[in-house]
């Protein structure tokens, strides 16, 4: 399931919002108070790698989403005979920035306080956001602070998905010994106002750090983790609309 991106002239990335590049979401509902505190290759040896249940989740959390008041998209002028490539340069670069203005605002979806206090549709916003989440007394209490794992980083920019979480290894091909570990939240520019993606992204890094059983990407460990975030962030009448949502699709939320 991809979502709409608004993208302007000549840009054109191939769209799967949420899509992940690790092996590492769970739930939180292990009985393990604090995190899992596993290391990156056990975790990464729990993921199932079938994720059958990926587009029904997302169709749930979108449907929760009210209608956008986006207004007129920006409109690029062609290239006039005689135009210089500075001066066309310069007017596609102001153009591109209104664009990412627009799209930022298409977007939007806060619904929290925390949300409409920080999310500003900058970067540092999201990183701000992102960090008062996972450092929350709730956060760390149920899922630790992820320690056991390589140091979480935060990044915006232009992507070629609304939001991934990544947990990744290289090693060396000889000695099979790990030389690098990528642990990231990934965020697109144009999301960065999108609240609902930003907790998706979250609820998969929760999962990460205290999932101890063999999982899918999407299944019932991350949809009952996602609605344990929700109900935390957003409150309790959120969590039953998503709760509610996710059964109308048929994504198993447990017991």
């Amino acid at each position: 399931m991809s979502i709409t991106l608004v993208f302007p002239v000549g840009y054109k990335p191939v769209l799967k919002h949420g899509e992940h590049d690790q092996s590492d979401h769970g739930s939180w509902a292990t009985g393990a108070s604090g995190g899992n505190n596993l290391s990156v290759e056990e975790v990464m040896r729990l993921h199932k790698g079938s994720d059958p249940l990926q587009k029904k989740v997302y169709e749930a959390e979108q449907s929760l989403d009210k209608p956008s008041q986006k207004g007129e998209a920006p409109i690029l002028a062609p290239r006039e005979k005689g135009q210089s490539s500075e001066e066309y340069d310069k007017l596609y670069k102001e153009y591109s920035k209104k664009f990412t203005e627009y799209a930022v605002e298409a977007q939007a979806n806060i619904f929290t306080e925390t949300g409409k206090e920080l999310l500003d549709g900058s970067p540092a916003g999201v990183k701000e956001y992102v960090e008062t989440i996972i450092k929350s007394d709730w956060f760390l209490k149920n899922f630790g602070d992820g320690s056991s794992l390589p140091p979480l980083v935060v990044k915006v920019g232009t992507t070629n998905a609304a939001g991934r979480h990544i947990l990744q290894i290289q090693r060396d091909s000889a000695t099979r010994e790990i030389l690098k570990t990528k642990h990231e939240l990934s965020f697109d520019r144009q999301f960065t106002k999108s609240e609902r993606t930003i907790l998706h992204e979250i609820s998969h890094y929760a999962t990460s750090l205290s999932q101890t059983k063999p999982f899918e990407s999407h299944g019932v460990e991350f949809a009952r983790t996602h609605l344990f975030v929700v109900g935390q962030a957003a409150g309790l009448a959120r969590a039953k609309e998503l709760a509610t949502a996710y059964k109308e699709k048929g994504v198993d939320v447990g017991n």
